[in-house]
């Protein structure tokens, strides 16, 4: 079972990184905004832009912005 999984969790990693590019052939279906905190290394998405722009002044009002990107969610 073990053997398996590996090879599963590596084509999903793939799939995932893959999914956000912008060379993809295929049109992103589900935009996602987001934006990644100096305080931790999770990045934070929500489906709506207004919600992160508010969310990522917020950080930038705290001083803990780092970055700010927009992915794709079409899984």
């Amino acid at each position: 079972m073990k053997k398996l999984m590996i090879p599963a969790l590596a084509i999903a990693a793939l799939m995932l990184a893959a999914c956000g590019d912008s060379n993809s052939a295929k049109a992103c279906q589900k935009p996602a905004y987001c934006y990644r905190t100096t305080e931790d290394t999770q990045r934070h998405c929500d489906l709506d832009k207004e919600v992160t722009e508010v969310k990522v002044q917020q950080a930038k009002d705290a001083g803990i912005f780092k970055e700010e990107f927009e992915d794709c969610w079409d899984m």
